[in-house]
């Protein structure tokens, strides 16, 4: 079976769990439901999935998954250890995000997710510097 790369996931999986912090910050908020629910469903299509939540479970484990042969030759120990070492904690949705200023039209604005490192995630979905 052909699998996705393993930074495209991590990528993405990065993307819907900022976008879902920022929809849990602002629930009523439509352009932020919409633009996760799509992040969701770039997951379901990577993954191969029929639901957000299961897309997300298959990508967390194909990372861990994936780091455990990088590890075990470095002699590190196991279990969601192993998969922060390698990809780093955004990789599995455990980093903290928070918010930032980015507009679609570059005005000041408190709703775009911030990855980990440091790049912000605009209202169309796509990361800025």
């Amino acid at each position: 079976m052909l699998q996705p790369a393993k930074d495209e996931v991590a990528r993405h999986l990065e993307r819907y769990r900022a976008w879902e912090r920022l929809l849990l910050a602002t629930p009523a908020d439509h352009s932020v439901r919409g633009k996760f629910e799509d992040a969701g469903y770039t997951l379901c299509v990577l993954m191969g999935q029929r639901c957000a939540r299961e897309a997300v479970h298959a990508a967390e484990h194909y990372l861990r998954d994936a780091a455990a042969p990088l590890l075990e030759r470095s002699g590190k120990g196991g279990g969601q250890e192993r998969a922060t070492h390698a990809f780093g904690a955004s990789a599995l949705g455990t980093a903290g995000l928070g918010t930032a200023a980015a507009g679609l039209d570059g005005t000041a604005t408190d709703r775009a997710p911030v990855l980990s490192d440091g790049r912000q995630v605009s209202m169309t979905g796509a990361a800025t510097t």
